[in-house]
């Protein structure tokens, strides 16, 4: 005998289903089916969180051609990486570099990005270093990091380690770890700043506790050294360790020197 009670449950569970996956997505089309070009890119967004990249492409490619800049990146993204679309770099850069002309700083880290590293065009780090100065400004802060690197290079501008010693600064007061870590470097090695070992053994212990390997090297090094910490060999042993077996070749190297004298 069929339990209508049970047969209830099942569908009461399916509408919630439902409703939560594909309900709300039904509600947005409508709207933007009526011309409401922001919840078009929400719609994409949604789409795009779900990963029904097909979806994502039609509602961010309607946004984009009524110029929602936003969506443009995110369209220029699906481009990138072929989701719902077939890959294509040249479009991804053209639509990177729509979205971060109209001031959309994701779209400046992304065009940035490609120059960097020569990814669908050629590596240009003067275009590379235009791009990120406008996402640095606009306080992506990683890009702050990158824009500090071309200026330690002092190839597309000229050397300026205290402009990027100031630029991994504010990366690391923004909570960026990878930008504590060459902070750390900066102190240590006394580049755009004067030296500070104190100050550069704390940045290299909290990147470490914070899982930058290379910075637990860099923290056992002082401690092994001894001249502005009470030296410590075993906590540098320890850091070395850590390094190590995270794979820094770096701390191994140091982790073997400390073993073979008996620490």
């Amino acid at each position: 005998m069929v339990n209508i009670k049970n047969i209830s449950i099942v569908l009461g569970l399916f509408i919630i289903i439902y409703l939560v996956f594909f309900g709300s997505s039904n509600k947005y089309e409508n709207e933007c089916e009526n011309g409401n070009i922001k919840v078009c890119f929400n719609t994409g967004l949604e789409y795009d969180i779900k990963k029904d990249y097909l979806n994502a492409f039609k509602y961010y490619n309607r946004a984009c051609n009524n110029n929602y800049y936003e969506a443009c990146n995110e369209l220029g993204v699906l481009y990138e990486f072929g989701r719902g679309i077939n890959k294509d770099l040249n479009k991804a850069r053209e639509l990177y570099t729509t979205s971060c002309d109209a001031n959309v700083i994701n779209g400046c880290v992304n065009i940035g990005r490609f120059y960097y590293y020569g990814k669908g065009v050629m590596k240009n780090d003067t275009k590379a270093f235009k791009y990120y100065t406008k996402a640095c400004n606009g306080n992506y802060l990683k890009s702050c990091i990158n824009l500090a690197y071309l200026y330690d290079k002092g190839e597309v501008v000229k050397k300026d380690s205290k402009k990027a010693f100031e630029l991994y600064k504010k990366a690391c007061d923004g909570g960026i770890l990878e930008g504590c870590a060459y902070l750390a470097i900066s102190y240590d090695n006394g580049d755009g700043v004067s030296v500070n070992k104190k100050k550069a053994l704390e940045l290299y212990m909290k990147v470490c506790l914070g899982g930058g390997i290379g910075s637990c090297n860099n923290a056992g090094k002082i401690y092994a050294e001894g001249n502005i910490v009470k030296q410590d060999r075993k906590k540098a042993k320890e850091l070395f360790a850590k390094a190590c077996d995270n794979g820094d070749t770096h701390g191994c190297k140091n982790y073997k020197i400390l073993n073979n004298l008996g620490i």
